[in-house]
């Protein structure tokens, strides 16, 4: 009997070390913010989008509420459609992994989750953050998110100074101070692209120096780097949005030249955003 026992006593054991195992496994894959770095939330909802940066750095949490009469561009050749209807819009077109596109080329910004909400103010509610964000980020935002200044403004128009609020409000903490510096080259045969995309390169945070066009056309994307920038978190960044070919541009300088050629327009259908404006 006492055998049995000490058998029970070992299985029981067992089975909590691998239920904590299990639990730390789950805590471990859905902590998607160290706490120390920008979190950016991009929100999907009924009543429109949104976008939250909780920021350590700037020791602010900014929040956004897009005004739903607000068009923005959705790419892949959708078009553009108001703010309010955008949700719906992509559900009925079964499109939803177009969201992140829709804040990155209509915002400059890079969300780091997006969000499917009823109404964009619930971000904050305890049983979302915990659902979307995980038990340990959860615990992080409590502990140390929201200690820090609550800003919220609403975007009514994406023209008026708009530029310089995305710099201060969302731009990336570790690209604001950086020395590197980028050139857009357009080798798309589109009119227009490479100051498109340079607008977004400096809504992340860094500083575009040059804008050209390529009279011979390209069909890819591609980095041109600095030998020394391979590694860099420069590189890291823009990779977030473009998976390009990384090619060394021969230098020891802190240079990165993007390259954006005609297949890259054409998956982007760039000529939706042009046509309609």
């Amino acid at each position: 009997m006492s055998a049995m026992n000490g058998l029970s006593k070992k299985l029981l054991i067992v089975w909590l070390v691998l239920v904590v195992l299990v639990i730390g496994l789950v805590l471990c894959r859905t902590n998607i913010w160290k706490g120390n770095s920008d979190l950016k939330i991009g929100i999907v909802a009924n009543d429109g989008l949104a976008l939250v940066n909780i920021s350590p750095t700037r020791r602010m949490r900014n929040y956004w509420t897009i005004d739903q009469k607000i068009s923005l561009w959705i790419p892949g050749g959708l078009g553009w459609y108001e703010s309010g209807k955008i949700k719906r819009i992509l559900m009925s077109e079964k499109k939803e992994n177009l969201a992140k596109d829709i804040f990155i080329y209509n915002f400059g910004v890079i969300p780091d989750k997006v969000v499917w909400l009823t109404g964009k103010d619930s971000w904050r509610s305890d049983l979302v953050m915990f659902k979307n964000f995980g038990l340990l980020s959860y615990l992080k935002y409590k502990v140390k998110g929201e200690s820090l200044i609550y800003k919220n403004e609403e975007i009514t128009d994406l023209n008026w100074n708009f530029d310089e609020v995305a710099v201060r409000d969302f731009a990336s903490s570790n690209l604001i101070n950086s020395d590197v510096r980028v050139g857009i080259i357009n080798s798309s045969g589109q009119n227009g692209l490479a100051n498109f995309m340079s607008n977004i390169v400096e809504r992340i945070g860094l500083t575009v120096i040059s804008v050209e066009t390529d009279t011979e056309q390209n069909n890819t994307c591609v980095f041109k780097i600095s030998n020394n920038l391979e590694r860099s978190v420069e590189l890291s960044e823009l990779k977030k949005i473009w998976h390009c070919e990384v090619q060394s541009n021969g230098s020891d300088g802190n240079t990165i030249d993007i390259v954006f050629g005609s297949k890259f327009s054409e998956v982007l259908k760039y000529s939706s955003y042009v046509r309609t404006q």
